[in-house]
């Protein structure tokens, strides 16, 4: 490729480094000259021009990124269309995110003109999501340069099937290049066995399960049951045989490679491969292929197998959904990808996983404490304010405001707010953005027309930055709750209850069923589900409220609670307006229709 300057007469073909504004009009940078373009040129006296002229050997950049793109994806992902030299590669699917690490370091040192990006390795992706990046710098590249990276590092890798997807396994496929691949989780069957001792607690064996069967339920693995034995080698290993047959029992001939788990979350530690739970497998006439791993928190996690069944001892951490060892193995295994003692190695840079919360200001000193402990503070005289989140500008819905659009009668937010005052809420706070004039004259219309001994006090708070996000708004009720606290007033004084504007339907029972749960000092945040969903509005403790003002983009509190799902609560409620909201007029009229 010939780069530089070049009389506008002989720039025929070559690609303008430089966009250029003239009276005449604007030709952007990246436009390959035509007659037409030189004409307009010299017309507008503009006789030299800054171009890339490709030679013979050359590629031009959308074609070369696309070439790449395509030689390093692989299943589950698609690529978006090449232009400016780029090509962007998404999730076409919900799973585990993998990179062949040794072949995208070759390709990127080839030359500084090709470059590939990537999400870290054993990620979690949600479909959609941009996992990859590929972009050439300059406007073409050689052939030659675009074969090589092609070609870098793309070595054979075997891919081990077949639980426990170990080394050393001789059932194999036949030898695949790397790719950056999204995987996604096959169906499975899990049993969950917890050994116990006189001193266990029975509170805890019951948490550990909930907690055990979320992490299945989220890769696809249904927990099929759960049992007790003592922790002992003889009597595991016993309890080990009987879980096998009956696996053995439900295998059919079209499965040859069931998934099947057996999950050991002991009363101690495994701390040596003559422990417990490795001797129990072994004696099950099972195998042991790991016995800790390069990962903190969560190093003492072993896994083997016995008969066709994968068996993980399960690390202490385990029993806190706090992300750990044990969920990198569970994402691997759930999508049938090899744990191979090269991918176990490669754990350990990264392996130290940092605390998804880390606010080192004082009153977060605090919030880790009852967060770490898995209780909060009491105050038997704390009070409700009602966040209310009425700041967006819900795009989809057209040029209308969707909370002033009619329903049922009366505008949306009415319904949403009938339900609110009637609750046991001290306080009510609005936050504002899109149209917030507007809709705080139709709320104040509707305020006024609530008996003075029926209408809680009520604030208009206006969110700035509300196009960042819903997070926005929440920081600015929040800030505002903190603002309000007095000398005479506590700090622990107020909890948030913190509501969506656009869900007319939730009954005033359901912030009441809330409020009330708020008694159980183990939680700082209640959550309200329906028919095993989960949905808003969510009653969040102050100890949390620091660590709201950290929160962003458009998810509210859902990344706080999620990676913490220790403090959360639960609270069954008969309501299925919580999992119910419109983003479109037709929507809307399609329930309005509906009693």
């Amino acid at each position: 490729m010939i780069f530089g300057k070049f009389r506008s007469c002989d720039a025929l073909n070559g690609i303008l480094a430089h966009s250029l504004k003239t009276p005449g009009g604007k030709i952007r940078k990246g436009t390959t000259l035509s007659e037409e373009h030189l004409k307009f040129l010299l017309s507008q006296n503009i006789n030299e021009v800054t171009v890339a002229k490709l030679e013979e050997h050359d590629i031009h950049e959308d074609e070369a990124a696309r070439q790449l793109a395509e030689a390093l994806v692989g299943e589950g992902i698609r690529l978006g269309r090449a232009s400016t030299g780029r090509v962007n590669c998404f999730a076409n699917t919900c799973g585990l995110f993998t990179i062949p690490r040794d072949r995208i370091l070759a390709c990127n040192s080839v030359s500084e003109s090709i470059t590939i990006s990537t999400l870290s390795e054993n990620k979690w992706v949600e479909a959609g999501k941009m996992v990859a990046t590929i972009k050439i710098i300059p406007y073409a590249v050689s052939k030659n340069t675009l074969r090589l990276a092609i070609d870098a590092g793309e070595r054979q890798m075997p891919i081990v099937v077949g639980p426990p997807q170990i080394e050393h396994n001789n059932n194999t496929k036949p030898a695949l290049t790397p790719q950056l691949c999204v995987h996604q989780p096959l169906k499975g069957k899990a049993h969950l066995v917890q050994t116990i001792m006189s001193d266990t607690s029975t509170t805890l064996l019951r948490k550990t399960e909930q907690v055990t069967k979320r992490r299945l339920n989220l890769r696809n693995i249904q927990l099929e049951q759960a049992s007790q034995c003592a922790h002992d080698t003889h009597q595991l290993a016993a309890h080990l045989k009987e879980i096998v047959a009956q696996n053995h029992t439900n295998t059919t001939p079209d499965s040859p490679v069931p998934s099947h788990w057996i999950l050991i979350s002991g009363a101690s530690a495994i701390s040596d491969r003559n422990d417990v739970i490795p001797q129990a497998v072994a004696l099950a006439g099972g195998t042991v292929s790991r016995c800790g791993i390069p990962v903190d928190p969560g190093n003492l996690l072993m896994l083997g197998q016995v008969g066709h069944s994968i068996v993980i001892g399960i690390p202490g951490c385990a029993r806190s959904p706090k992300h750990n060892g044990l969920d990198l193995f569970m994402d691997r295994l759930s999508c049938n990808l090899p744990i191979t003692d090269h991918w176990i190695s490669s754990l350990s840079i990264g392996g130290l996983i940092d605390e998804i919360i880390d606010r080192p200001q004082p009153r977060a000193k605090k919030v880790s404490a009852s967060l770490t402990t898995g209780r909060r503070p009491t105050d038997p005289s704390c009070a409700v304010t009602a966040i209310l989140l009425a700041g967006g500008s819900s795009k989809r819905f057209g040029a209308d405001n969707k909370l002033l659009a009619p329903y049922r009668g009366k505008p949306l937010i009415y319904h949403t707010l009938d339900a609110m005052v009637a609750a046991n809420i001290s306080r009510l706070m609005i936050v504002l953005g899109h149209d917030a004039k507007e809709l705080r004259i139709r709320c104040e219309h509707y305020l006024d027309t609530q008996p003075t001994n029926h209408s809680p006090p009520v604030e208009f708070v206006v969110n700035a930055d509300f196009e960042s996000g819903m997070g926005s708004s929440l920081k600015a009720g929040i800030s505002t709750l903190l603002s309000h606290t007095t000398d005479n007033e506590s700090e622990h004084s107020h909890a948030a209850l913190v509501c969506l504007a656009d869900m007319p339907n939730i009954s005033t029972n359901t912030y009441n069923r809330l409020i009330a749960a708020m008694s159980d000092t183990a939680y700082a945040a209640f959550i309200p589900v329906y028919q095993g969903q989960r949905g808003n509005p969510v009653l969040l403790m102050p100890e949390l409220f620091d660590l709201l003002l950290d929160v962003s983009g458009d998810v509210g509190a859902r990344h706080l609670l999620r990676a913490n799902d220790d403090i959360v609560s639960e609270v069954s409620v008969d309501d299925a307006g919580i999992v119910a909201d419109y983003d479109t007029p037709e929507q809307l009229a399609k329930a309005a229709r509906q009693r």
